[in-house]
């Protein structure tokens, strides 16, 4: 192995350094590129494709031709049928309003039957009824023997009607039906009176007492029939034709005319007439055949006439326009098809010669994307994915040869202060320049990827000699690299450092998963250990991790079981109002009953109480017990404030808000202002932001909030600052040894003069004997906690504890007035009135809302010195007058905006004369004997 790094020339390719050529990745072999796919292989499956869809195609297009076919042939008839529905209804209205006008004339002729004596006044009646007719060419009354009495039709001398013989056969068959009150349609004929074919409208009337039986009948044209009757029906199409024919196949009227003129003579065997014949039963039908009247072929719609069941009206259009309307519909989407054929065809010959350049451009492509699977977008280095391959190819390797290999894995140690100090971009520049750095470190047979987040590994493959060896250099070398100051950029630095945990094959492991975990659990005991350090895999670390699994399930089952419970540890008061209760509250600690009778504190499983599948269950079920037992203990008069820890986890999951508003719906009998939430400092050090809203928002809902083993991270400055709090809880390992260490004791000391500057309240725990109380107490600490008072007792102890605790007396006093709040006070009276001289410029701490619960003064007012002489009634006159000072130094920046500087530098005195006043009135509360 060399003793060197790698300086003569660049640095090694993060994505290929280190790996032997004939373990090298396809993808990423020297030499050629890799060869296209067979070209014939290619061009076949091309082949079958193309004729695939022009099969397909073709099969679409008949489909779609037979489909447009019938559909044409659908609208078709369905205008069709709408054609006769309108013809049926004209006709019929046509009939009845013939068969009205007849039968009017037949009631006026049977009230004035001497007129059928009197054929000259009987023309006049008769030429009246036929005006009302359209299309009428007479109407005439005949007997029932066949003598014509009277005509429409202006003549010297009626005719006789024997010499008519179809005339005469058409009565005889009339005197053969029976009797019928409507109209009655004859077959046609040719009128004797107009010499044209007629068709016969009949209205029988029958003998009265003064006439005989007798028939009006009105002679209406074929040829005209027809065209009265279409004159008020819309038909959609051009050479359409109408026909009203019996059912005995006699054609009453045609339009247009036949060309035959013996058309209507006789029983007509036509397409129409047969369909008619052939469904008697039937009341309306389609047909489709040859027209013998026009001599073409045609398609039409039949209807038989309400009233008139043997008479049915159609209409046609020459079976060509069908052809039309169809060749018209699909000739655009044929021709369409046509084009896509052709253009198929085309792309079809194209591609056969674009083989070769399309597979060299997927090949390109596929390559891209190969890297960019394998490469960390922000570092440009390997990934998971790459060591993942290299770490099965160094398997096979050393496999192979009986060789070793070692697996490290890095950790950025304060990579998240960064980024929540200066800003993701911040961070993302010291990845960039990590990676940099440990490429500049890498020697001939290491790998380096980064895994995600701050997370990277080296791999250190085989030829290095050791492999222990190898590590350990390598983890030097890593350590001494990234101690270095990194630049941010815009002038800013970070020192951050790095843990290490490694995994060497084959002895801590045979495969990647193995190696992959043994490496991330040596790493994780780094961190523990203090980080900033490098350790190898050891068995143990494998056995506490199966520990902490065992733990945690463990802690899951007595959850589920019911076997956790709470022990509740006293906080007393040994400073502030000697009126405060003695016992101002307790601190819920968990405690774990085990299957075998022992119990557990929770010290013995804390490390997993902040598990995602753990922590947001054990901080509901703390919450839901501590605030049962609090209504149980008021109900019994003995109100208590309830400190509860919440995990980090809980805390900051999103549902934490909901838990405790549920928790507190649900226990209506004890307020919100008698829980205490105790928080350490691994939530902030997550989300410090986060942190601060979520507490800020339990505050708002009246909960106090205890910053808890304070002292003992390194941001608790920070906490102090940034996080609504009322409380801090010295963390006991001050406590406990500071009577006999000067450093613990200074530590112990300094906190509490800082909260109590602040206006926070501190409770000392830890304290184990009557010498940590009094030397408490003298630094001004107002509440303690710890075996010296009592252990953490069960729920049912808890009442007849309170009622025999006695506060210890000794060395206990009031707080002095803090020399330094005196000094705060008197140089930031000094500086308002060096800006209402206008010297320096006017404080803008004076104007923010509530100044005076935010100044040094006011802090301690507002928390001290409500401790300790809040019942005096001089405290509250200080209170008042500490708030005119602020409102007299708001009036003096009004006066001084205004320009009214004379109003201001009065004002100004006025604040330090009232300032004095108020120092005064505290120094001589401060001096006076506390009961």
């Amino acid at each position: 192995m060399t003793s060197e790094p790698n300086v003569n020339g660049a640095s090694p390719d993060t994505l290929t350094f280190g790996m032997e050529r004939q373990t090298e990745l396809p993808l990423f072999a020297s030499g050629q590129a890799p060869q296209l796919a067979p070209t014939p292989i290619v061009q076949r499956w091309i082949r079958r494709t193309y004729w695939a869809l022009f099969i397909t195609f073709v099969v679409l297009a008949l489909v779609y031709a037979v489909t447009s076919w019938r559909g044409q042939r659908e609208i078709l008839y369905g205008s069709l049928d709408t054609s006769s529905s309108f013809l049926v209804s004209a006709t019929q209205s046509y009939f009845q309003g013939f068969s009205s006008v007849l039968e009017a004339t037949g009631s006026d002729l049977q009230d004035k039957a001497d007129l059928l004596q009197h054929p000259e006044v009987l023309q006049i009646l008769l030429e009246r009824r036929q005006a009302l007719l359209p299309g009428s060419l007479s109407i005439n009354i005949v007997s029932a023997d066949g003598r014509l009495l009277g005509s429409s039709l202006r003549s010297d001398k009626l005719p006789d009607l024997q010499h008519y013989p179809d005339l005469q056969h058409a009565l005889a068959r009339l005197r053969a039906q029976p009797q019928k009150n409507g109209l009655i349609i004859g077959r046609p004929l040719i009128g004797p009176l107009v010499g044209k074919w007629v068709i016969p409208l009949v209205r029988e009337i029958p003998a009265g007492q003064t006439h005989p039986a007798f028939y009006v009948i009105a002679a209406v044209s074929t040829q005209t029939f027809l065209q009265q009757t279409l004159a008020n029906t819309a038909l959609p199409y051009s050479g359409i034709a109408a026909v009203l024919a019996r059912n005995d196949g006699y054609v009453l009227a045609r339009w247009p005319a036949p060309k035959d003129a013996s058309f209507f003579s006789k029983p007509q065997l036509g397409v129409f007439v047969r369909s008619l014949t052939d469904q008697p039963a039937t009341h309306s039908a389609h047909y489709e055949g040859w027209v013998v009247a026009d001599g073409s072929m045609r398609i039409g719609s039949w209807q038989r006439l309400p009233g008139y069941p043997d008479l049915a009206v159609a209409v046609s259009v020459p079976s060509s326009l069908l052809w039309t309307q169809y060749l018209h519909t699909i000739w655009p989407p044929m021709v369409g098809l046509l084009l896509l054929l052709l253009l198929l065809t085309v792309l079809y010959r194209y591609a056969l010669g674009q083989i070769g350049r399309e597979q060299a451009l997927a090949q390109v492509q596929q390559q891209r994307l190969r890297t960019l699977a394998i490469t960390d977008p922000l570092t440009a280095v390997g990934n998971r994915a790459l060591l993942r391959e290299r770490l099965q190819v160094a398997l096979e390797t050393a496999w192979r040869r009986q060789g070793e290999f070692g697996l490290l894995l890095l950790d950025l140690d304060g990579f998240k202060q960064v980024n929540d100090a200066y800003g993701h971009s911040a961070g993302d520049a010291l990845l960039r320049e990590t990676a940099q750095r440990l490429q500049t470190i890498l020697r001939e047979g290491e790998v380096m990827a980064r895994m995600g987040g701050d997370e990277f590994a080296v791999l250190l493959t085989e030829g290095l000699g050791s492999g222990e060896i190898a590590a350990e250099a390598a983890a030097q070398r890593i350590l001494s690299a990234l101690r270095q100051p990194f630049d941010l950029g815009v002038g800013r630095q970070a020192s951050i450092s790095v843990s290490l945990g490694c995994a060497l094959y084959p002895q801590d492991g045979g495969d990647a998963e193995t190696l992959l975990r043994r490496a991330d659990l040596a790493l994780y005991a780094a961190k523990a250990a203090g980080r900033d350090r490098y350790l190898r895999f050891k068995p143990d670390f494998e056995r506490e991790a199966q520990r902490q699994k065992n733990l945690l399930e463990s802690v899951e089952a007595a959850l589920q079981q019911g076997r956790l419970s709470l022990n509740y540890q006293p906080i007393v008061a040994i400073g502030g109002d000697p009126a405060r209760p003695a016992v101002v509250g307790v601190e819920a600690l968990l405690r774990l009953q085990t299957e075998q009778g022992g119990q557990m504190v929770a010290a013995d499983f804390a490390s997993v109480l902040d598990h995602g599948r753990l922590a947001r269950a054990i901080g509901r079920f703390v919450l839901d017990q501590a605030l049962t037992q609090g209504v149980q203990w008021r109900a019994e008069g003995l109100e208590l404030h309830i400190a509860v820890n919440i995990s980090a986890e809980h805390l900051l999951a999103p549902e934490f808000l909901d838990d405790l508003h549920q928790a507190l719906h649900n226990h209506p009998g004890f307020p919100a202002s008698g829980l205490m939430l105790e928080v350490t400092e691994s939530a902030p050090l997550r989300n410090l932001e986060q942190a601060r809203q979520i507490l800020q928002s339990c505050q708002d809902l009246g909960l106090s909030v205890a910053l808890d083993d304070f002292g003992t991270g390194a941001a608790s400055l920070t906490y102090l600052q940034q996080l609504p709090a009322q409380s801090i809880k010295i963390d006991q390992s001050f406590v406990r040894d500071m009577v006999n260490d000067p450093k613990d004791f200074a530590i112990v000391s300094a906190v509490v003069t800082a909260a109590n500057l602040l206006g926070l309240e501190v409770i000392g725990e830890g304290a184990e004997t009557l010498e940590h109380l009094s030397v408490l107490a003298a630094m001004n600490c107002t509440l303690a906690q710890g075996y010296a008072i009592a252990r953490p007792l069960p729920a049912d102890a808890v009442a007849t504890w309170v009622q025999t605790w006695v506060r210890p007396t000794a060395n206990l006093r009031a707080a002095e007035f803090p020399h330094e709040v005196e000094v705060a006070q008197l140089r930031r009276v000094e500086r308002l009135q060096q800006a209402v001289r206008g010297e320096v410029p006017f404080p803008d701490h004076v104007l923010d809302v509530a100044a005076e619960n935010q100044c040094h003064l006011g802090l301690w007012l507002n928390g001290q010195g409500r401790l300790y002489y809040g019942r005096d009634p001089r405290y509250a006159l200080l209170l008042e007058q500490h708030a005119e000072i602020h409102e007299l130094a708001r009036q003096a920046k009004a006066a001084l905006d205004l320009g009214e500087l004379n109003a201001a530098r009065r004002y100004g005195q006025d604040v330090a004369e009232l300032s004095a006043i108020v120092l005064a009135g505290i120094r001589q509360l401060s001096a006076t004997p506390q009961d």
